[in-house]
């Protein structure tokens, strides 16, 4: 309190704004203490309330007679909980937002009692205004729009604000010298737009680069992967759905079934454009991959026009059965292709490629195929892989925003994130996202035993 009396009595008369922000000032402010600065400090004529997303803090200054006076309040954090915190009591948001027309026809809307309306535009809008609260890039995400709406000339960020800069990871991979090297053109294909097509009730939102090209061949990488055991040429056409819509895939489909159903949808929207496919398995990955496992030099490259033959020709040579990789046998069947006809060549008919290692990628499937279905979730509590966030962490986030359930909690001055197991759906995006191979794949007892 000697604090804001102190700048009170500085500024004199000049009306000023209370902003409580505990996810950034690491303080929470009571609502006790709020009641004292207005009773105490007639210069405080707004509060700026941005916890998160403390709605019963909002409720409790608005009931009658707590405040000696009425003040407005103003939301911040995005306008992430607009409507609600309106309802609550908020006279509107002061915040930054890329189409920030909407939170004026949001706060019009509740003002003349048109709740639903208010909720409907919001909700239109909602996706974008999560895209923004990204640690470290969501003014970057904020500008760029801003800028591609002609609103603002320019989207660079001052320093140290981070960048929304695809190029840096093309420079990393080594994507960047190949351009340079070769006649090639580098596509984000994130930021071109997307259509939304329906395949028998499932909806895919695929690039709108993918419709422009007239030759496209589809590159993979050989390695095991923790949701559909095994990355093939089928997986990797799930790059072509933009940006953060994959996360949020990943929430609507966790479980293994529903998501290799969508990836079959993909794949029927997709494959009479794809010209031809490979998998590059000069170096691979078995254990516990898609990012975390055991870097391989298998030495082999595959190559084919029909992607579901070559998937079951690489995944059988790592030692996988059919029904392993979940969508296989139905990709081979609606192209009416039967195993025993894929060619390959002879001295690889009947090689399997040794010391491979899918266990951990394999064998939870296989064990629930002998659990009856009643008793299929005691099962899964006692038999479980669960991503755990190593010391190893560096803290930089990417986590935290690549879950889509939510389930990781961000992390603060000496406070690793944090993975909550009864959020956590297991679609191991985090394992595979994190660039620090930091997240470890925690198994329960029973599983440690079985694959010992």
């Amino acid at each position: 309190m000697g604090y804001y009396h102190q700048a009170a009595g500085f500024i004199g008369d000049v009306p000023f704004v209370l902003q409580d922000f505990p996810l950034v000032t690491n303080v929470q402010m009571s609502v006790p203490v709020i009641r004292r600065i207005v009773a105490d400090m007639p210069s405080c004529v707004c509060l700026k309330h941005e916890d998160w997303p403390g709605l019963d803090k909002i409720s409790a200054l608005r009931a009658d007679g707590f405040l000696n006076r009425r003040i407005a309040i103003l939301c911040g954090n995005g306008g992430m909980f607009l409507p609600e915190e309106m309802g609550r009591g908020a006279d509107g948001a002061m915040t930054g937002f890329a189409y920030p027309e909407m939170m004026v026809d949001v706060v019009r809307h509740m003002r003349a009692g048109q709740l639903d309306r208010a909720q409907d535009l919001f909700d239109a809008y909602l996706p974008l205004a999560r895209y923004e609260q990204q640690p470290n890039i969501g003014l970057a995400v904020r500008k760029y729009t801003m800028a591609r709406r002609g609103i603002i000339a320019n989207a660079a960020l001052r320093r140290p604000g981070g960048a929304l800069n695809v190029e840096r990871v093309w420079e990393t991979c080594g994507y960047n010298d190949l351009a340079k090297r070769y006649p090639v053109k580098l596509v984000n294909l994130s930021t071109a737009g997307f259509r939304e097509l329906d395949y028998e009730g499932t909806k895919v939102k695929i690039s709108e680069v993918f419709w422009r090209c007239g030759i496209i061949i589809n590159v993979a990488k050989y390695k095991t992967h923790s949701l559909t055991g095994f990355t093939g040429g089928l997986k990797n056409l799930y790059g072509l759905v933009p940006g953060l819509i994959k996360t949020d895939y990943h929430r609507l489909y966790p479980a293994t079934k529903d998501f290799a159903a969508l990836l079959l949808a993909l794949y029927w929207l997709t494959r009479s454009r794809v010209s031809y496919s490979f998998i590059d398995g000069i170096l691979g990955m078995d254990g516990a991959g898609p990012s975390a496992g055991r870097v391989r030099n298998f030495g082999l490259l595959f190559g084919s026009r029909s992607i579901p033959a070559m998937d079951y020709t690489a995944a059988r040579l790592m030692g996988f059965r059919m029904d392993d990789v979940p969508y296989l046998r139905e990709a081979l069947h609606g192209d009416g292709i039967l195993p025993s006809r894929i060619k390959v060549p002879t001295s690889f008919q009947d090689f399997t490629l040794p010391d491979v290692d899918i266990r951990v990628v394999k064998l939870r499937k296989e064990l629930l195929k002998y659990v009856p279905g009643i008793g299929r979730k005691i099962f899964q509590k006692v038999y479980y892989f669960h991503p755990r966030i190593s010391e190893r962490c560096k803290s930089c986030g990417l986590c935290v925003r690549s879950c889509p359930v939510h389930a990781i909690t961000p992390p603060a001055p000496g406070i690793l994130p944090a993975v909550n197991p009864k959020v956590c759906i297991e679609c191991m995006c985090c394992h595979e996202m994190c660039p620090h191979h930091a997240v470890d794949i925690h198994k329960s007892f029973l599983a440690g035993l079985v694959t010992r």
